[in-house]
């Protein structure tokens, strides 16, 4: 069970860094090391940031359209 939430949180993350990447035409694996802070770049910390955003904010309106609480 352990093992299946750790296999989730990284597929998710990888999606986050994909997306990422697309956006500014640079390889996943920058992207990657930019956000385990083995690299700086400005330009992909901000759209890490607002991609975080944009699932924060799809993840509360999933909840809400439940009827449930999404605590911030």
């Amino acid at each position: 069970m352990v093992q299946d939430k750790k296999e989730s949180i990284f597929s998710f993350m990888c999606g986050i860094q994909q997306r990422v990447a697309e956006k500014l035409g640079v390889h996943r694996s920058y992207v990657s090391r930019v956000a385990r802070g083995e690299r700086s770049s400005n330009a992909v910390e901000a759209a890490i940031d607002a991609e975080m955003d944009e699932v924060l904010h799809r993840l509360k309106a999933w909840f809400k359209s439940r009827g449930s609480s999404f605590a911030t």
